[in-house]
């Protein structure tokens, strides 16, 4: 029997994936525990569409990750602390300080 998997299944495979599976494999562990379902027409279009689905938003995070990063890499910070001799610190600057 041929299953779509909605979770990672140890020796079966990952998410996602469509597998074959042993009749009662499936019926007693993967679909009694709900950790995939049937490889039904409805089934393999609603996975290809949640796929496009999670390509796009990945697609939109990545490109506001590189905005926000070519706004970090214009700015700088500039911190004052304590110093001794020959320019040594007084401690460290933490997290805590940066923001």
């Amino acid at each position: 029997m041929k299953v779509i998997l909605l979770e990672d299944v140890k020796t079966v495979g990952k998410k996602g994936e469509i597998v074959e599976v042993s009749d009662g494999y499936a019926r007693n562990v993967i679909l009694k525990k709900k950790l995939g379902l049937e490889a039904t027409g409805k089934n393999m279009n609603d996975l290809k569409l949640q796929k496009v689905n999670e390509d796009r938003i990945a697609a939109e995070n990545l490109a506001a990750a590189q905005e926000l990063g070519a706004k970090l890499e214009k700015s700088s910070v500039t911190l004052k602390v304590k110093v001794g001799e020959g320019g040594k610190l007084f401690g460290s600057i933490s997290n805590k300080e940066i923001a």
